[in-house]
């Protein structure tokens, strides 16, 4: 299963409409269009098709550039489609790394802002730790 990036979509473009377009290409599994709100109507921004994945190639190839409704579509491969995983924080560098390289420091900050971050991340990490 190949999941399909399909940007620039026309602001009042339905689920079914993307479904009907990309299902001259193969089987569409599934449609999630996400949208964006106005002030006065939800306009839908951009969206992600499932496909097989050989069905998903030639859909790529044949719709990039294609005009829907005065637009060109975007499509290419999703490299980051949204998942139910449980995110993990911290970045590349978790908060108990920063802290402890700050406490090796000669002169660690010990007033105003930098020693205000050292102290939450310090206190970040600990709680974060004891979580996990």
């Amino acid at each position: 299963m190949t999941t399909i990036y399909v940007g620039n979509l026309p602001f009042n473009a339905t689920e079914q409409d993307v479904k009907a377009l990309f299902e001259r290409h193969g089987k569409v599994e599934s449609v999630k269009l996400i949208k964006r709100p106005g002030n006065r109507q939800n306009r839908v921004v951009f969206g992600f098709v499932d496909m097989p994945q050989a069905e998903a190639q030639s859909a790529i190839q044949a719709l990039n550039g294609f005009q829907m409704n005065g637009r060109p579509l975007r499509v290419k491969r999703s490299t980051g489609a949204p998942t139910n995983a449980p995110r993990q924080g911290g970045g590349p560098f978790p908060p108990l790394t920063i802290c402890a390289t700050l406490r090796e420091q000669k002169t660690p900050p010990r007033a105003g802002f930098f020693f205000g971050v050292h102290q939450l991340l310090c206190a970040f990490g600990r709680a974060h730790m004891k979580r996990g």
